[in-house]
């Protein structure tokens, strides 16, 4: 997304107005606790220190929306901490009150200061963007398809099918590739067999994580969280 697609989505409006509500002291102390936190700072983690010091939920979201959206496109366009201030300085929604605007030009540089444990985190999603294809999407379609007579007016029998529908987008392509797979019931009987033992191995993996010291399991879009959203 670019700067100007993100400044103008009914989102960032959303984000910036509750950012700019953000109490001084609240602001000033979840950027201390941001930049003290040890380890990978993913999504929800990030909103859970920045709730620690921000009373309400919406704003300590919004706060956490900012500096990894923020931290990202500064990674995605290369544009120096100062000069991407300036920009969002400059393309900052008309509808803000003047109020609104000087709460969030003060706070730009600080915000936009880069974090440890988000830069970390940015590294784990370098890995999985970097691995494979991404599922777009995937359904299971079950229908009958009509077994007509030879004059084709009379339906004499109807099959049931089911089909395995993957939208795929592989890394550098312009658009995604659709594919259909005609699954038998013994396939999909040894699909859902397959699906249940690699949940269980990326239990076990994850488990095996979390049992060795100085090694982390950061947040990934790759795994679901252990840890409740706050």
């Amino acid at each position: 997304m670019s700067l100007e697609q993100l400044l103008q989505s009914d989102a960032f409006l959303n984000d910036a107005r509750r950012f700019a509500a953000i109490p001084d002291d609240a602001f000033e102390a979840a950027l201390k606790a941001v930049h003290s936190a040890p380890g990978f700072l993913g999504p929800r983690r990030l909103h859970a220190v920045a709730r620690a010091a921000i009373a309400d939920s919406k704003q300590a979201a919004s706060f956490a929306h900012f500096v990894i959206n923020f931290a990202e496109l500064g990674r995605d366009t290369g544009i120096r901490t100062s000069a991407l201030v300036d920009s969002i300085a400059e393309e900052l929604p008309d509808s803000l009150s003047d109020a609104e605007r000087r709460s969030i030009v003060d706070r730009l540089p600080q915000t936009l200061a880069p974090v440890l444990g988000v830069e970390l985190q940015a590294k784990v999603d370098r890995v999985v963007r970097k691995t494979g294809s991404h599922l777009d999407e995937l359904a299971m379609i079950s229908d009958l398809r009509p077994v007509f007579d030879e004059d084709g007016e009379r339906v004499e029998g109807l099959v049931p099918l089911t089909t395995l529908k993957l939208v795929v987008h592989q890394s550098g392509a312009l658009s995604p590739t659709v594919v259909e797979v005609r699954i038998t019931e013994e396939e999909l009987d040894d699909l859902c067999v397959q699906a249940a033992r690699a949940k269980r191995k990326l239990a076990a993996l994850k488990k095996l994580v979390s049992a060795q010291n100085g090694i982390e399991l950061p947040e990934s879009i790759m795994t679901l969280s252990d840890t409740p959203s706050t």
